[in-house]
């Protein structure tokens, strides 16, 4: 295996005892192990909401958020909106408080609001990784192009004044007949970005990274010259970077360097340099920066390579950078290929842009030696799922490679650099642009691969072609391999593991007559769990009623029950999804037929939101309770239905019903308050030895559902009225704990505690308390076969478990559907899937929006289990529904 992110102190060590204790400092700086860089990519100020308050929690919260609980451990924090200098930050530059008028409206720019506040947006960035040990770079667009609408009589905002006053330093022109913006190469790459020929531009640029790196507390500056790689206007207009040019540009970065060296060492602070551009030295050369100048030099620490392209190998890259000493980040940024591939009405295989994508691209980066890896264009959920995949072990986590992962859909070598594509060395296979091949034609390619090809991986290669029929054969390292399948042009190859190996691969197509060659994936898949034992029930439809039936127009979701002393069944759910509580229904056959009983709720009980979670204690003066907790409540003032607004009155986290008769009748109880804040109520209690109550349940910051989430606990020893203050018990850098049950170990010894895990990248997460809950052990990963979402259980008579949840374990056939795990309770412990098996339950005709039970041991000996799902294909949304089972009848094969 190569090295990856080679340690800085190893580095040091190799290095020796150097005299000059500012170049230990500094070279340490630059070692730092970087797994994960983020770029903002700079909108979150510029597009705000309208009806978002300024504050700093959600200038925060906007996209820096997403990186908390992930593998980022440095942020590229970029104010720079548009234009040349525009910084959406006070003390540097343009302070850009102009607004730019949004495609979806409402939004607007926040900058000057933050200004009349005292801060902006990069010393709330900087404050923010400082607060959570996160690394601080400033990213400053070297050119931008992004201004270009404007037009004489429509400047927009992102046109700035130095553009306005110095015409002279654009590559063009403001007026589109000008002569000077039609001499340009396709008539309009780039006019409005800025000459670095002119000495203006240069000592412009100067001045806004000694203002950006004298006044902010940063660890480094990044340069992206990719927003947008034009430098010279002898470049503009068909031609290629003079000598003359290449100099200019090589002592403005010298010029650069002594000025983040003098001002670090006032600080004490060095400053790494990063610089983000193309992956070829020739075409970087082209374009006017001597790249292997400025390795030799050391103008640079960091090269960002690819990006919006890539033109050469990935190991190539990287080698020649370590061979000047310099790191080499792969900058993954998101394909743009499905976006024009639809515009256009081309087919493409699926998976761009998914977790499995950005796995194999992080394998194959470690595969290459990267020092580390840099997103782009990733924000919000997105960002924190892909995020928290740990580059440096993607092993086990299913893979697609692409033989072209972008191209049409967003730049390409052309848009900077006349027939820019001459300097690719890589297979062209773009969906956005079919290449075309001969009957008989041979079209050989190479694709690197980073995989562990361990004896449980599957290989699945894909061929997308516009042949109507068979009639393409397929050699991977020159062996010839037998297509599996062929629909609609898709060619689907399934070769032994050991046809593929990491590094370099190489394939061959042939088409037996002409037609389009469209795309071309390989995808990894792992496990032997794929064979693990399942039983379907699913089509037991007499074991099967539905509570609440969902209809064209209503939503019914997520619904708690419990069992009654008289062994009626009570369920709670809420409606829509995430929505208003107040529905309920009553069994006193075990789950056959239900009576609606939503009047014998208070009024009030319908403005409590979001998963209504019932229970049954015991108080201490030996009565029994009946409880309904929901995760927060609407306020006077409130627009009727609309669940989601009372959400940040945190003061009425946790509301709750009540009833002292078994269900019969209930009353309104106030709220647990603000340290309650939650993303759902309780999602488990568990009954303590000494006749108190633990309550487990999850929240995001400050109680939103986003990451990191963390699981809380509280107490009762009153049987419910009171609660001690939530301690936090499971906090995981990388995952995202959420939705815990608990339940006790059939010896009594031992709380056992499953959970959720929401980054959805692996299995889900246990941990034990072998103390009543004071302290846990280290969270781990549960077996594979009970990885899911929402787990609830029951223990047989014959001390196995039945733990019921919605299957999200990777590649599971049943992912997304309402599942029953059935095993001993060491099985959760040992990991080993010795006797037990898989129940299908109910089949989900809605992707993976399921799950959320209540399960019974009916006296019957019969299993009840509810929960809510699309159970009819059409119109019809989500149900509550339950079904009956026995596992002594059923088992595997």
């Amino acid at each position: 295996m190569k090295s990856f992110f080679v340690s800085g102190l190893m580095a040091l060590a190799a290095m020796g005892t150097p005299a000059d204790d500012w170049a230990v400092k500094r070279q340490a700086a630059v070692d730092r192990v970087r797994p994960l860089v983020y770029n903002t990519d700079g909108c979150d100020m510029l597009y705000w909401p309208s009806n978002l308050p300024v504050s700093v929690s959600n200038f925060t919260g906007r996209r820096l958020v997403f990186t908390k609980g992930t593998q980022a451990t440095t942020i590229s924090y970029c104010p720079q909106s548009a234009g040349f200098g525009h910084f959406t930050c006070r003390k540097a530059g343009e302070p850009f408080t102009g607004t730019v008028p949004h495609p979806n409206g409402g939004q607007y720019n926040a900058a000057s609001e933050f200004f009349a506040r005292n801060t902006d947006s990069l010393q709330m960035a900087s404050e923010y990784c400082a607060t959570n040990g996160l690394e601080t770079f400033v990213s400053i667009r070297v050119n931008d192009q992004h201004d270009s609408a404007s037009r004489p009589g429509r400047i927009l905002a992102l046109y700035p004044q130095f553009k306005i006053d110095h015409p002279e330093c654009l590559m063009g022109a403001l007026d589109p007949d000008s002569p000077r913006r039609k001499e340009l190469y396709k008539g309009y790459a780039g006019w409005s970005c800025v000459d670095f020929d002119h000495e203006r531009v240069r000592e412009t640029m100067k001045r806004f990274v000694r203002e950006l790196v004298t006044n902010y507390d940063v660890d480094g500056i990044e340069y992206d010259f990719n927003r947008h790689f034009m430098l010279f206007r002898s470049v503009a207009v068909g031609g290629v970077a003079t000598a003359e040019d290449v100099a200019k540009m090589t002592q403005l970065m010298r010029d650069l360097k002594a000025i983040t060296e003098e001002v670090g060492r006032k600080k004490n602070r060095p400053i790494v340099i990063a610089m983000r551009m193309p992956d070829s030295v020739d075409y970087d050369l082209a374009v006017g920066a001597d790249v292997v100048t400025w390795f030799r030099e050391k103008l640079v620490d960091i090269w960002i390579g690819g990006g919006y392209f890539l033109l050469n190998p990935v190991k190539e890259s990287v080698e020649l950078a370590h061979r000047h000493g310099i790191k080499f980040y792969w900058s993954l940024d998101e394909s743009r290929i499905p976006r024009m591939a639809k515009r256009m009405n081309h087919p493409i295989l699926p998976g761009r842009n998914s977790d499995a994508f950005y796995a194999a691209r992080y394998s194959a980066a470690q595969e290459a030696g990267c020092d580390g890896v840099y997103l782009f264009n990733l924000e919000y959920a997105p960002l924190q799922r892909i995020a928290s995949i740990d580059p440096r072990n993607t092993k086990g986590i299913e893979k697609v490679y692409f033989a072209q992962d972008r191209g049409s859909g967003g730049y390409n070598p052309d848009n900077w650099l006349k027939d820019g594509h001459r300097f690719c060395t890589l297979p062209q296979i773009d969906p956005g642009r079919p290449r075309t091949l001969k009957a008989g034609e041979a079209f050989a390619f190479s694709l690197f691969l980073g995989n562990d090809f361990s004896a449980d991986a599957t290989v699945t290669v894909e061929a997308l072609t516009g042949l109507k029929s068979e009639g393409l054969t397929l050699t991977i390292n020159g062996k010839g391999y037998p297509c599996t399948s062929v629909k609609g042009g898709l060619f689907t190859f399934c070769p032994p593991t050991g046809s593929l190996h990491r590094g370099d691969n190489d394939f061959k197509v042939v088409f037996a007559q002409e037609a389009t060659f469209n795309d071309f994936a390989v995808r990894i898949q792992y496990g032997s769990e794929r064979s693990f034992p399942v039983v379907d029930i699913s089509d037991r439809v007499e074991n099967q009623t539905v509570l609440a039936r969902g209809t064209k127009d209503r939503y019914e979701g997520h619904p708690t029950t419990v069992m009654t002393q008289d062994g009626r069944v009570i369920a709670v759910w809420c409606a829509p999804h995430g929505g208003g509580a107040g529905w309920a229904a009553e069994s006193k056959d075990g789950g056959r037929s239900w009576t609606r009983i939503d009047d014998r709720f208070p009024a009030e009980f319908k403005k409590h939101v979001n998963c209504p979670s019932i229970y049954r204690l015991v108080g201490p003066d030996g009565k029994a309770r009946l409880w309904v907790w929901s995760q927060s409540k609407q306020l006077p003032g409130d627009k009727p239905g609309d669940f989601w607004s009372c959400r940040k009155t945190l003061s009425q986290s946790m509301p709750s019903v009540m009833s002292e008769d078994e269900g019969l009748t209930w009353r309104e109880c106030p709220p647990l308050g603000e340290k309650f804040r939650c993303v759902m109520a309780f999602s488990s209690i568990v009954r303590l030895k000494d006749g108190s109550y633990l309550g487990l349940f999850h929240r995001g910051p400050p109680g939103a559902d986003r990451s990191p989430l963390e699981v809380v606990q509280s107490v009762t020893t009153d049987g419910g009225f009171t609660w001690s203050e939530p301690r936090v018990v499971c906090a995981i850098r990388g995952k995202n704990p959420c939705e815990p049950y608990v339940f006790r170990s059939p010896d009594g010894n031992e709380l056992c505690c499953v959970m959720r895990e929401n980054t959805h990248t692996g299995c889900s997460l246990v941990m034990f308390s072998q103390d009543e809950g004071k302290t846990w052990s280290t969270p781990e990963d549960t077996p594979w076969a009970l990885t899911g979402d929402r787990h609830q259980g029951v223990r047989l008579p014959d001390g196995r478990e039945v733990i019921v949840f919605r299957d999200m374990a990777p590649k599971s056939p049943t992912r997304g559907h309402f599942v029953g795990w059935v095993g001993p309770y060491s099985a959760i412990k040992s990991k080993d899937p010795k006797g037990t098996f898989r129940i299908k339950l109910l089949h989900n005709f809605a992707g993976c929006d399921c799950g959320y039970p209540g399960i019974h041991l009916l006296p019957s000996g019969e299993i009840l289990a509810t929960t809510y799902l699309k159970y009819r294909a059409g119109e019809e949304k989500q149900s509550v529904v339950c079904t009956r089972f026995r596992v002594g009848e059923i088992g595997p094969e």
